[in-house]
């Protein structure tokens, strides 16, 4: 299955926007995969000056004093753009234990008050813990004995979680110290000034750094809540399926901050429902029972634009890779002048993504690309002895990716 995310233009900035209709950004603290803790600290000049004597914050701006500023303990991932739904003879049995990081106890917490510290470490229960000392931070996510509590499946092997985790293996995270940001431009619903998150250290299968829903319900819910603004803000958000919504419509007025709908519009209902979103609203479009190329259309005719999509996997067939390393990535480029980076194309794909996509396409048939980017497509396609065209707007892309597919004529 796979969801359209659109939002109906904004005005002026998406930080007046908000500010003007309650809209515009998406709620990224409230669907964190694991979700997160805000504290609230505010700094009096005695601290800013223990940090650094000239009242400088970490990353090199002057801290003003009495500034608030927000520091995030961190419980949640980024969400991504991939959710996993368990599929419905999936058991959950309870929790288990897993290895967790601890966190750094001489990180920038150690500007922290001895009474603010304590609360801290009275409120993670770490204070047992011997090895912490007066004035340090302890900002990881296990508990005291080093684990993470998680929720533990029993899934059957057509589960989507299973799948991936069968095909990822177990996998490490490494554990690296998060930074400062002062004043810097994170998501409208996600505070100015932050502290990025330490990473987890931790281990696991790949499904641990997505979202997993148990039921269509959970899924709408949550799809629901990434285009809420926060509770603070009131927000009229509609969910249900395209029925449902066109009855309410002839009974109310709608000035929707957002909708998730489920189903296929005519360009007359798409209309209607635009005309009932306020600007920098989203739209979360999830199929009924298949792909919605033309309820897309009819939308994008309508003013909306297409902002991403979100892949939820049920019980059909994907397929899990690593990203390209250095070597895929620039093989054939040894000629090319530059210093550094040989392949200077942001979002290089893996060559065996691009292999797999290809799997069902008759022999003999020609692949063509219109975005070929640094070539990755072509590269598969000529493994595979596929005959192959490709186009690309960049004449710097376009150099890479002859030379990365004149590279693969020898292992086709």
């Amino acid at each position: 299955m796979i969801a359209t995310l659109l939002r109906k233009p904004i005005k002026k900035t998406v930080a007046q926007n908000a500010l003007e209709n309650g809209c515009g950004g998406l709620n990224i603290d409230a669907t964190r995969v694991g979700y997160s803790d805000v504290e609230r600290i505010d700094f009096d000049a005695k601290q800013r000056q223990q940090a650094d004597p000239e009242e400088k914050g970490w990353s090199g701006h002057v801290a003003k004093v009495g500034t608030e500023i927000q520091m995030f303990k961190e419980k949640g991932r980024w969400p991504a753009n991939f959710v996993l739904k368990h599929v419905p003879d999936c058991e959950l049995k309870g929790t288990k234990k897993v290895k967790g990081h601890r966190g750094y106890p001489n990180g920038p917490g150690g500007i922290w008050s001895k009474k603010y510290h304590e609360n801290h470490q009275q409120d993670r229960k770490l204070t047992n813990v011997k090895t912490i000392k007066d004035n340090e931070a302890w900002v990881g996510h296990a508990d005291k004995d080093g684990k993470e509590t998680i929720a533990d499946w029993d899934c059957v092997d057509r589960c989507p979680v299973k799948n991936l985790d069968g095909q990822s293996g177990v996998l490490k995270s490494g554990a690296m110290m998060g930074s400062y940001k002062m004043w810097g431009r994170n998501g409208i619903y996600s505070g100015a000034n932050e502290y990025s998150a330490t990473t987890y250290g931790d281990s696991g299968g790949a499904s641990r750094y997505f979202k997993q829903v148990t039921s269509f319900k959970d899924l709408l819910e949550y799809l629901a809540l990434l285009i809420t603004p926060p509770k603070e803000i009131k927000s009229n958000v509609f969910i249900g399926y395209v029925d449902d919504f066109l009855v309410e419509l002839e009974w109310y007025e709608f000035d929707l901050h957002g909708a998730v709908i489920i189903g296929e519009l005519t360009k007359e209902q798409a209309q209607s429902l635009v005309d009932c979103m306020l600007p920098g609203s989203h739209l979360v479009l999830v199929p009924y029972d298949s792909y919605h190329v033309q309820t897309i259309v009819h939308l994008e005719d309508c003013g909306l634009e297409v902002r991403d999509s979100i892949f939820i996997p049920e019980e059909e067939e994907f397929m899990y890779a690593k990203k390209a390393s250095k070597k895929e990535r620039e093989k054939g480029l040894e000629d090319l002048n530059s210093e550094k980076r040989k392949n200077t194309h942001p979002t290089v794909k893996p060559i065996t993504i691009m292999e797999w996509c290809l799997r069902d396409i008759p022999k003999g048939d020609n692949v063509v690309d219109p975005f070929m980017g640094s070539g990755t497509t072509g590269i598969a396609a000529r493994r595979q002895g596929y005959p192959f065209v490709g186009m690309e707007i960049s004449p710097e892309y376009l150099k890479i990716a002859r030379a990365r597919i004149e590279s693969a004529k020898d292992e086709s």
